[in-house]
């Protein structure tokens, strides 16, 4: 996934799209949730690696730190102009996942 999306292209599909949320799990391609449906995103699977690298862009140093020690973490994300994302990611020896919830909504 490394270099195909960065979470600013994801937040923006997310936002054209109108849908209500964003999901990034390593092991599975990501996908967007419409009020009615699923709406997967085509690109290959993500590794622990690129759910770590899409958190690390939109997350602080502390953000990470916490999450670390806790194994998940909830914080608002602004993009611009007032467009506000909740966080959510979790962390655990095998998985990783980012929940992404679209605030204009």
């Amino acid at each position: 996934m490394s270099g195909t999306y960065r979470m600013r292209d994801l937040l923006e599909l997310l936002l054209r799209e109108n849908a209500c949320e964003l999901q990034l799990k390593s092991g599975t391609s990501p996908f967007l949730s419409s009020d009615s449906a699923h709406l997967p995103i085509d690109v290959p699977a993500l590794s622990v690696g690129d759910v770590h690298e899409l958190l690390q862009s939109v997350a602080s140093a502390e953000q990470l730190a916490e999450l670390g020690r806790c194994g998940d973490l909830r914080f608002v994300y602004p993009l611009q102009h007032g467009i506000r994302f909740s966080i959510t990611a979790t962390l655990d020896s095998e998985t990783s996942c980012i929940t992404v919830r679209n605030l204009q909504r």
